[in-house]
């Protein structure tokens, strides 16, 4: 574990842990996600491209130019995040139908 002076002797471990979220949650958080990779997409169309005259044009374009190509980088992660977590949620659905009985039956071993 790394104790801050930028050292790891590798033989640490952090303590296992159970994080409890509700698929739900899990699905809500991965549509908010998708939404906002939306709402950051239109972003490079909403800049322009900067070109506005004067001797701050220059920056201005270069800037324009490096939000726009930020922005669908974020998007595309956001995107990726979103697709991802609904995944999960859905595995461990999956794996719960799997392991765990009905209402009134058994689960073969």
């Amino acid at each position: 574990m790394d104790d801050g002076s930028g050292r790891s002797d590798g033989g640490d471990t952090l303590p296992g842990m159970t994080i409890e979220v509700p698929p739900g949650q899990l699905y809500d958080l991965a549509d908010g996600l998708t939404a906002t990779s939306s709402t950051v997409a239109a972003v490079p169309a909403r800049l322009g491209d900067g070109a506005v005259g004067g001797d701050v044009e220059p920056a201005l374009v270069s800037f324009c130019a490096a939000a726009a190509a930020a922005a669908t980088l974020v998007a595309g992660e956001l995107d990726w995040l979103g697709t991802t977590i609904a995944a999960v949620a859905d595995a461990w659905l999956g794996l719960d139908g799997s392991l765990l009985a009905p209402p009134g039956g058994v689960v073969a071993r």
